[in-house]
C-alpha cells in the first residue's frame, strides 16, 4: 500500500471518528456528511495512487480544499486535501460525478447540512411551512355554518316538478353571503345559486323514474371567515298513477225564486131572493203561484152577521145562514183542489172559516181562478135590506196536520205526476 493510500485510510479513520461524535450528539445530518466525505476522500486518494486519475485527479484533490478557520492551509504532502487533526472539519472538493458538499451559513462550526447524493441536502425549514400551520390554525377559527335542504312535494311523482330549498344559517342565527350547489347523487343540478338575504336558495328539477333520490346542497360562503356546510335530503319518487274510471260528485245550489199572489174581483155581490133562500156568486179569486220550491197554499172564507139597514131596529141574520159550493173558472192547475161544499145553517160559514181551495205541498204551481155559489137561508119574518161580508183568507203553505182530502197525485208545472199524500188546510173538513 502506498503513502497516499495510507493517508487516505487515515482520513477515513478520522472521518469515522467525527461521525461517531456526531451520532453521540444526535446530529444525524453531520454523520451522513462525514461518511460521504470519507468515502469521497478514499476514492480520490485510491484513484491517485493507482494512477487511474493521473495528474488531473491530483490537481482536483488538493487546490480546492478549504478551511473554516482563518489562516488554515492544506497540510498533507503534495497538498492532497488531507485535513489536519482539528475539531473543525474541512470538506474536500469531490471528483466529477460525486455529491456536492456545501456548508450552510446558519450551521455552527463543524456542522455540515449537506448529504451525499443530493445537491442541496437538508435545508432549514422553509417559511411557508410555518404559514401552512398558521393557515390550518385559521381554518379551525372559521365560524361554522349549517345548511338545511327540503324538497317539495315529498314524496314526489315521476315527471312532476320538485322544488328544492336550501336554507343556510351561521352562528347566532345570522345569514352570510355565498352560493349553494344543488346535487343529486354526485351530479350537479344546474349552476351554483346565490343565497338571498334570508340565507335561502331555491331551484326546481324533475325525476324521470320512480325510486329514492339522494339530494344535497353544498353551501360555499363568499368570505374566508366562515366555513362551508352541506345539507342532505332523501326523496321518494313515486311512479305515475294510472287513470281509473270512477264517479265524480257534482253539486249545484239552486236559489229560491218566484212568488205567490191572490187577487179578488171588486164587489159588491147582490144575492137574489127566491122564496126562503137567496142565491148569488162569489167574485173571482185568482191565485198565482210561481215559487220553484212548491210549498203549497190554501184559501178559506168566513161570513159575518147580516145586519138590517136600519140598525136602530136591532134586526140581523146570523152568518151561519150563508153557505157555499166552491167552483173553478176553467180548469184547475198544478194539483190545486177545491174545498168541500158548506150547507147554509148546518153548519154555515159564520161559526168557522171553510176551505175554498188548496194545493198540497209539492203542488199548486201556476194560476187558478176560483169562485163559489152562495146560498143564504132566509129566516121567517125577515123583511128589508140586510148586508154582511165574506172574508177570504189565504195561507202561503199547506198545513201539514190536515189529512183526508182523498187525492193522491197532483200536476206539476211540467205536467209531471207525483205520488203525494194529500193534505187539507184548516177548515178542509167542512
Amino acid at each position: 500500500m502506498g503513502r497516499r493510500q495510507v493517508k487516505g485510510w487515515n482520513e477515513l479513520r478520522r472521518a469515522v471518528a467525527r461521525c461517531v461524535r456526531a451520532v453521540s450528539g444526535a446530529r444525524w445530518p453531520i454523520a451522513a456528511t462525514g461518511v460521504a466525505l470519507a468515502v469521497g476522500g478514499l476514492a480520490a486518494y485510491t484513484a491517485a495512487g493507482s494512477g487511474l486519475l493521473g495528474g488531473a485527479a491530483q490537481a482536483a484533490a488538493a487546490p480546492h480544499a478549504t478551511s473554516h478557520t482563518p489562516g488554515a492551509h492544506n497540510a498533507g504532502p503534495h497538498g492532497q486535501g488531507v485535513a489536519p487533526s482539528s475539531p473543525t472539519p474541512r470538506p474536500l472538493q469531490p471528483a466529477a460525478g460525486s455529491a456536492t458538499v456545501r456548508p450552510t451559513a446558519s450551521a455552527a462550526p463543524g456542522h455540515l447540512w449537506s448529504a451525499a447524493g443530493s445537491a442541496e441536502g437538508h435545508k432549514p425549514r422553509p417559511r411557508h411551512v410555518k404559514h401552512k400551520r398558521r393557515a390550518r390554525h385559521a381554518e379551525h377559527e372559521r365560524h361554522p355554518t349549517s345548511t338545511i335542504l327540503v324538497a317539495s312535494p315529498s314524496p314526489a311523482t315521476a315527471g312532476a316538478t320538485v322544488r328544492l330549498t336550501a336554507t343556510e344559517t351561521a352562528s347566532g342565527g345570522t345569514h352570510v353571503a355565498g352560493h349553494v350547489q344543488f346535487e343529486v347523487g354526485e351530479v350537479d343540478i344546474g349552476t351554483p345559486i346565490a343565497v338571498d338575504g334570508t340565507g335561502v336558495a331555491t331551484t326546481s328539477t324533475t325525476f324521470a323514474a320512480a325510486g329514492r333520490e339522494s339530494l344535497s346542497a353544498d353551501f360555499t360562503p363568499a368570505g374566508a371567515s366562515f366555513g362551508h356546510s352541506e345539507g342532505t335530503f332523501s326523496l321518494v319518487v313515486n311512479p305515475v298513477s294510472r287513470p281509473s274510471a270512477g264517479s265524480e260528485p257534482i253539486s249545484v245550489m239552486v236559489p229560491r225564486s218566484g212568488g205567490f199572489t191572490v187577487t179578488i174581483d171588486p164587489g159588491p155581490v147582490q144575492l137574489t131572493p127566491s122564496g126562503s133562500i137567496a142565491t148569488g156568486k162569489l167574485p173571482d179569486v185568482t191565485v198565482t203561484d210561481t215559487r220553484n220550491y212548491y210549498p203549497g197554499w190554501s184559501l178559506s172564507g168566513q161570513a159575518s152577521r147580516f145586519t138590517y139597514s136600519r140598525n136602530h131596529t136591532g134586526k140581523s141574520v146570523p152568518g151561519n145562514q150563508l153557505g157555499w159550493v166552491p167552483t173553478v173558472v176553467g180548469s184547475q192547475h198544478g194539483g190545486a183542489q177545491l174545498g168541500r161544499a158548506v150547507a147554509p145553517g148546518r153548519p154555515g160559514l159564520g161559526s168557522a172559516p171553510a176551505t175554498l181551495a188548496f194545493a198540497p205541498a209539492g203542488c199548486g204551481f201556476g194560476t187558478n181562478i176560483l169562485s163559489a155559489k152562495l146560498t143564504l137561508d132566509i129566516p121567517p119574518a125577515v123583511v128589508g135590506r140586510y148586508s154582511g161580508t165574506v172574508t177570504i183568507t189565504y195561507v202561503e203553505s199547506q198545513p201539514a196536520s190536515t189529512t183526508g182530502c182523498g187525492r193522491t197525485t197532483c200536476d206539476g208545472p211540467s205536467d209531471a205526476r207525483h205520488n203525494l199524500d194529500d193534505r187539507c188546510p184548516a177548515g178542509g173538513d167542512r
